[in-house]
């Protein structure tokens, strides 16, 4: 009976390490997404009015509405791609902090580890 509960103890703690190793990757791989959404966000606002002041004496009426479409679908795209990025880091973190419960919940003593932080 011991045993049984000390193996399941280590299975709970190995548990917890690969989701404490799975969610540090994850908010590693969330804050390099977060460098490439500003950079996102500086084409679209910067880039798109730029070309079309550099070629405003050449465009006809509906160039204008068409590049007011492109800026807002380029940043709903955007922010969509980094909402999805914000939803797969927390899914992967909380599930870490739900294993990190049941190991601490199955024995009495120092945590079963660390969270990584939510840097946004």
């Amino acid at each position: 009976m011991v045993t049984a509960q000390a193996d399941d103890l280590e299975a709970l703690q190995r548990q917890v390490a690969e989701l404490a190793r799975q969610a540090e990757t994850a908010a590693r791989a969330y804050d390099r997404h977060d460098r490439f959404t500003w950079a996102g966000y500086a084409v679209i606002f910067l880039a798109i009015p730029f070309v079309v002041l550099l070629f405003r004496l050449h465009l006809d009426a509906w160039h204008y509405y068409l590049a007011g479409a492109l800026i807002l679908a380029s940043a709903l795209v955007v922010a969509a791609m980094d909402l999805a990025a914000i939803a797969r880091r927390d899914e992967v973190i909380q599930a870490f902090e739900r294993a990190r419960a049941a190991c601490e919940g199955a024995r009495a003593g120092p945590p079963c580890g660390e969270a990584p932080s939510r840097s946004h």
